[in-house]
């Protein structure tokens, strides 16, 4: 599994497309032989942190994977879990059961362990979601609408990287990493966790300290997910360079 391949694959490129563009700019008059070496060094970077940003979300993946076995969130009477279906933000109480305090250690637990990972989380067929850590807002909610649970219906029993999507209690950008609960072939939940554009974008901060190098992530048509300038997020890599796509 990997992070929606085409981001990765979109992410070296654009990366090594502005580390030539400003290395041409700044070196003008280097020789052919140092340009070369440059080039080289840039790509063998690049890849490096391809791999290590690949990696740590195959990790969570299949940590993800082996957190959906776990006896405890699979927990199968899920009738007195908490929802927020129809909740109001002025009487919202939680009314925890010993079942679902377990539930929530583990996603704790998880949470905890995974310094990239903003929430860790669980949904039910019932409307029922188990958090990590409370809620930023009671606010009404409904699981099976969100993208990471649409997503990993699509794909029962695999581990899911979902696209980009909006937190709708904060103003987090997330992606997923999901898989559906089963028995006996049928879904009846969905557990995942949530890295935040802004926790990548930190990743990508440590990288370029590394690196020496400004580093830059795209989705598949250019718009930017992460990088070091937060103002620049969610506008389009041709605007960095002063062209149009």
């Amino acid at each position: 599994m990997r992070l929606q391949t085409r981001i990765l694959l979109r992410f070296i490129l654009v990366g090594l497309t502005i580390l030539l563009l400003t290395g041409a700019l700044t070196y003008p008059n280097l020789e052919e032989q140092e340009r070369d070496s440059i080039k080289k060094e840039s790509i063998t970077q690049l890849e490096h942190i391809d791999f290590a940003l690949t990696y740590m979300i195959d990790e969570a993946g299949r940590d993800v994977e082996q957190l959906s076995m776990d006896e405890r969130v699979r927990y199968p009477d899920d009738s007195n879990f908490t929802n927020f279906l129809n909740a109001t933000e002025e009487t919202f109480v939680y009314n925890i059961t010993p079942e679902e305090q377990a539930i929530i250690d583990v996603l704790k637990d998880f949470q905890v362990s995974h310094p990239y990972v903003n929430s860790c989380y669980m949904g039910r067929e019932n409307g029922a979601f188990v958090r990590a850590f409370p809620r930023a807002s009671p606010t009404q909610y409904d699981p099976r609408d969100r993208p990471w649970y649409q997503q990993a219906l699509g794909s029962p029993g695999m581990v899911v990287v979902t696209d980009p999507y909006r937190s709708v209690t904060t103003d987090d950008m997330n992606i997923g990493i999901t898989i559906a609960l089963m028995d006996n072939g049928t879904v009846y939940g969905v557990v995942g966790a949530d890295v935040t554009l802004v926790g990548l974008t930190s990743y990508m901060i440590e990288a370029g300290k590394v690196s020496g190098r400004d580093m830059i992530l795209t989705d598949e048509v250019g718009t930017v997910l992460a990088f070091r300038d937060t103002g620049l997020l969610f506008t389009n890599v041709s605007e960095m360079m002063g062209g149009e796509r």
